[in-house]
């Protein structure tokens, strides 16, 4: 479970950026940018918050071989970090009035009936 809430927060917040940085691209003021600032919010804008909060996770098993090898990939870690980066990119919602709890029930719900 730790995992799945770690990388769902991590998700989570590559959305709030990637959207930020769609407003600010969509923005009068992107115009007046150097290019190379540009690009960098072009580049965040069109990120997958799945894919880099699953490449984070990746890149923890990864160092964990020389850090933890214990632990390093483990048999439940990179579908934990998966499922849990996507619940937080694509489920949860800090505004809903559904409690944490109901959100997970119901994602929970929708990836067991697939």
């Amino acid at each position: 479970m730790t995992h799945f809430m770690f990388y769902a927060g991590r998700a989570y917040n590559y959305k709030m950026e990637k959207q930020q940085a769609q407003e600010l691209v969509y923005s009068n003021s992107f115009a007046f940018m150097e290019p190379g600032t540009q690009l960098y919010w072009l580049k965040q804008a069109g990120m997958d918050p799945i894919g880099e909060a699953v490449q984070d996770g990746y890149l923890q098993e990864f160092t964990d071989k020389y850090t933890a090898p214990y632990s390093a990939y483990s048999y439940e870690d990179l579908p934990s970090d998966k499922f849990g980066a996507e619940f937080g990119a694509k489920y949860f919602d800090p505004n809903s009035k559904q409690t944490f709890s109901e959100q997970l029930e119901n994602y929970f719900t929708n990836v067991l009936k697939a």
